[in-house]
């Protein structure tokens, strides 16, 4: 309201933020008074108009130029591993480093299986720095690793979580492959049990989940835009719209009216019924949607009739209480 008032009545209105109304908060008053009354306005900056007494400190909206360069370039102590936390979910201004507590959160001290308590990103790659008595890896190892918590300069997690790569894949490539391709490969060849000959609807198969999932589909033969078209030999009758259901009759007329043995959902609300239809009889759809899953979506039983199945994954409480499968 004080930022709408300032540029649509264009009033000398400013404003200051309390933490507490305490002894200190109180006394900031008159010194921001002051700073206020002494203000000089000039023609290519604008004046502080607001104020926030927070942990002992005035703070005002102004940003401090760095360079990114210097700031990767400066050693990092190996005592002070950090990991990008957040505070509040939803609010992306709240996303802030803080020192790691891994070791904490691994053993479950410390924010229980929830995973927001355990840190942003599912996935990484590095070299081994440390291991267990029992583990097969080795310190100076290259590998891969689907872990909550990867936004952070040191990871702790379970070897079976981890698998080595090769010296000629770089770690920036080996980072986008963990997530994408477990989650393909355990819905397809472990929930949707894909044989050769297997009909596979993929939805978003431009996503990483997807083009896992199509290569996936090319090495069992099976079948299934342009880059689809381009780069991966999908024919353009073989590609639908999935912003909405218009897919359905399109797939019916694909597949003659048998519908597809596999569907591999990412869609939720109203599309996850219509990709409820095109399944076929004794087929199966796996559903990656969580939005579905907290929301507590009902499909339509009648279809059951035809013994199809329902499978659903999320691939973060696999990673926290199935590692074996990961690993697998």
């Amino acid at each position: 309201m004080a930022r709408t008032s300032r540029n649509e009545l264009n009033i000398d209105f400013s404003t200051l933020e309390l933490e507490r109304f305490d002894k200190d908060g109180w006394g900031i008053i008159p010194k921001i008074l002051l700073e206020f009354q002494d203000r000089i306005p000039e023609a290519e900056t604008r004046p502080t108009m607001e104020w926030a007494y927070s942990g002992g400190q005035v703070l005002i909206s102004r940003y401090h130029w760095i360079s990114v360069s210097d700031e990767l370039s400066e050693p990092r102590r190996p005592s002070s591993p950090v990991k990008l936390k957040l505070e509040k979910p939803g609010l992306t201004n709240t996303l802030q480093w803080k020192k790691s507590q891994d070791v904490l959160m691994f053993l479950g001290v410390i924010g229980g299986t929830d995973i927001l308590a355990r840190g942003l990103g599912f996935e990484c790659s590095g070299i081994i720095s440390n291991v267990g008595p029992t583990a097969t890896v080795r310190p100076g190892d290259r590998v891969i690793c689907n872990n909550s918590g990867c936004f952070a300069s040191v990871v702790t997690a379970s070897e079976n979580l981890c698998a080595k790569v090769p010296d000629t894949l770089s770690f920036v490539e080996a980072a986008t492959m963990p997530v994408v391709y477990c989650a393909a490969i355990h819905s397809l060849l472990d929930i949707a049990k894909m044989l050769k000959g297997s009909t596979v609807l993929i939805h978003s198969a431009c996503g990483g989940v997807g083009l896992a999932a199509l290569q996936l589909c090319q090495i069992m033969e099976t079948q299934k835009a342009d880059h689809l078209v381009d780069h991966l030999s999908v024919p353009r009758n073989h590609i639908f719209r999935s912003r909405d259901g218009t897919f359905l009759p399109r797939i019916m007329e694909a597949t003659c009216d048998k519908s597809v043995d596999i569907v591999l959902n990412s869609l939720s609300g109203e599309l996850l019924h219509v990709s409820w239809k095109c399944v076929a009889k004794f087929g199966i759809m796996v559903d990656m949607s969580k939005r579905d899953f907290q929301g507590k979506a009902v499909l339509a039983m009648d279809l059951f009739e035809a013994n199809p199945s329902y499978g659903g994954v999320d691939l973060s409480q696999i990673i926290i209480e199935r590692p074996c499968i990961m690993q697998r």
